[in-house]
């Protein structure tokens, strides 16, 4: 994959976003939260079929079921973030400590989550990583987030890069 980013794979952190999202909100399981975002878009994409009259571009495409590749990624993120939570929350205890995870806005926190994991599981460039984020954040986030996510994952970036390994925390600048 190269600098720019896939869009299947925005979809796929859109949909992993919204799952975990309502999981840490609504104490949902979080498979099952998934699972049924996916069966909703599924059912709009059918539901916008041949027979359902003329529909502009954007908004056909903005209605599109997720493909295989989408939904395996988000499956692939979700599962990810669970297994490893405890160990993406204390990375992000370390790299914001005046930010403590549990007083971060919900989206904030999971989309650092998901940019936390996909870092540290090496799943798409850096740059990929942390622009996906940022966009996220715009798009769902507050006036703030942008900025803030973008500075938490280069706390983050930096740590993984001086260590290698996000469980050790760097020594701190001279």
């Amino acid at each position: 994959m190269t600098g720019s980013s896939n869009p299947k794979r925005r979809e796929a952190r859109t949909l992993a976003l919204v799952a975990l999202y309502e999981s840490d909100l609504a104490h949902h399981p979080v498979g099952e939260a998934l699972g049924r975002l996916i069966a909703q878009s599924t059912a709009r994409d059918d539901a916008s079929g041949p027979d359902a009259g003329p529909v502009d571009d954007e908004a056909e495409e903005a209605n599109l079921a997720p493909g295989p590749d989408a939904i395996a990624y988000a499956s692939q993120l979700v599962s990810g973030v669970t297994v490893n939570r405890g160990n993406i929350d204390a990375l992000l205890g370390v790299c914001a400590p005046e930010h403590p995870i549990s007083d971060l806005a919900a989206i904030d926190r999971n989309i650092l989550r998901i940019a936390v994991h996909e870092l540290v599981a090496k799943l798409a460039p850096v740059k990929v990583i942390v622009n996906e984020a940022v966009e996220l954040a715009k798009i769902y986030g507050s006036d703030a987030s942008p900025r803030f996510i973008h500075g938490v994952l280069g706390a983050v970036t930096a740590r993984i890069a001086y260590r290698g390994s996000p469980a050790t925390p760097a020594p701190a600048s001279p």
